[in-house]
């Protein structure tokens, strides 16, 4: 009988690469005995006994950072885990694409893609191809602040998971209450107390209350200068997607999803909002507070600088009632001016059918941290990325450094308390403190669901707001 030469070689090969693995003394058994290439255990810090490094490719869509591999963050975090990261870094978007698009054709990739992989089609192909590593084992013995992120939200976990169960991304976690439950209107307080208005309820007393700032004057000047309502068309400024939910649901709106967030899944049908007769219903509602001029003409143009300036302008309050996701937008955050403490929110209005309606968004948390198979330290890489969801690790990394970029309140304090004093120096307009942060694209576990009880330590920032 002939044996098939190639075939033959190609076992003979593969023996004598696995005979060291075979007779190599202590075996796989040692190799379980310890903490694997020196990582400690989860949740244990330092990360690895002698200081490495670990080359990452960064996307960053921050411009306020000026310094990604020397900064106040990453020195600190070299200290905590005895990591010291290389970063090689891209502008986001078309930059980022091309320069990960090459490193890969050349096989010069890094070891970790920071927020500069792409998206789940890109994923799934890359890991398809071996070139980014599963996490799920990592993330069973390592991953203690990813499984909790995980069991807080579990749809972060199912939109991680591709549909042959395997996860090969950290994601950023931000359950910020801007972002989920955007978009909202709000309104100027001083001008329903002056004029003796409650706030609006239904659609047809936000009608009458913006009448009343058309008609009567409300900043005093004796100018018929008053704009009833405004928005924007970005980041959720649209008015048309608070005010929409009164007639029908329709999650998207100007400035938001666009036509792809006014469909939705009605029992496993897709549904388009703008079908059904209840939408033309809040088209002519809208259309007659455009026709009685009380919706600003710009409202459907102006970006979101032309938007700030409007509400931040210098000589007199302009506008009665902005859509938006916050006041920020329309408002200079801690600006002199105070008014983004000024404007309230509206609580959903109740339309004449009786509907009313507020969407909610639930953080699910997009892949921001891929290990590539040219990890040296595959266990350090993920718990390095793990690390980045401690508390300890968020607040330096978004805030920069305790007592100095912000402070914890008093017990019992209010969620904004004003510090004695401004800093003085870099961080004085509390821009510079992002020199001192990595990137809006690293993992973030951020919750904002903690109570404000007696008691609970919240950060504050001097010169600026708490939060939590």
């Amino acid at each position: 009988m002939k044996m098939n030469w190639k075939r033959w070689t190609a076992w003979a090969l593969a023996a004598l690469l696995a005979a060291p693995a075979l007779f190599a003394g202590g075996g796989a058994e040692d190799e379980e005995a310890g903490p694997k290439q020196g990582v400690t255990p989860e949740g244990v810090f330092p990360i690895v006994d002698e200081k490495i490094t670990i080359k990452t490719f960064l996307a960053a869509s921050d411009t306020l950072v000026e310094e990604y591999q020397d900064n106040d963050f990453v020195r600190y975090l070299e200290e905590k885990t005895n990591i010291r990261l290389e970063v090689d870094v891209a502008p986001a978007g078309t930059d980022a694409s091309q320069k990960r698009n090459i490193l890969l054709a050349t096989g010069d990739y890094p070891e970790i893609f920071i927020n500069g992989l792409g998206g789940k089609a890109e994923t799934q192909l890359y890991g398809g191809q071996g070139v980014i590593i599963p996490l799920n084992d990592l993330i069973a013995e390592y991953g203690v602040n990813t499984r909790k992120a995980f069991a807080d939200f579990p749809l972060v976990k199912a939109n991680l998971t591709l549909p042959d169960g395997t996860i090969y991304t950290l994601p950023t976690v931000n359950e910020c209450f801007h972002c989920s439950l955007a978009p909202k209107m709000w309104v100027y307080q001083p001008w329903l107390d002056k004029l003796g208005l409650d706030m609006p309820a239904t659609t047809d007393e936000f009608k009458d209350m913006l009448i009343a700032f058309r008609d009567l004057d409300p900043n005093g000047n004796g100018l018929k200068d008053e704009i009833p309502l405004s928005g924007m068309i970005q980041f959720d400024g649209g008015i048309d997607g608070f005010l929409m939910r009164a007639f029908v649901y329709s999650p998207g709106n100007i400035g938001g999803y666009g036509s792809l967030g006014r469909m939705y899944l009605d029992e496993g049908r897709i549904t388009a909002a703008f079908s059904q007769p209840a939408f033309r219903e809040g088209l002519i509602y809208i259309n007659d507070l455009y026709r009685e001029n009380l919706i600003a003409p710009d409202a459907f143009i102006q970006d979101i600088n032309q938007y700030l300036a409007l509400g931040e302008n210098p000589d007199t309050v302009l506008m009665g009632a902005a859509a938006g996701p916050h006041m920020g937008v329309f408002t200079q955050f801690d600006g002199e001016s105070g008014r983004w403490l000024e404007y309230k929110v509206v609580p959903p209005l109740e339309g004449p059918g009786g509907l009313r309606i507020a969407r909610y968004n639930p953080p699910y948390g997009g892949g921001a941290w891929a290990i590539t198979d040219r990890a040296a330290n595959p266990e350090a890489a993920f718990r390095l990325g793990d690390a980045f969801y401690e508390k300890d690790v968020m607040l330096h990394n978004l805030y920069g450094r305790e007592g100095i970029e912000w402070a914890w309140a008093e017990p019992g304090g209010t969620r904004y308390q004003r510090a004695p004093g401004r800093l003085e120096g870099p961080g004085r307009a509390r821009g510079d403190q992002f020199n001192f942060l990595v990137e809006s694209g690293r993992p973030e576990y951020s919750e904002c669901r903690l109570p404000a009880g007696a008691g609970e330590r919240r950060p504050r920032i001097p010169g600026g707001g708490s939060f939590q």
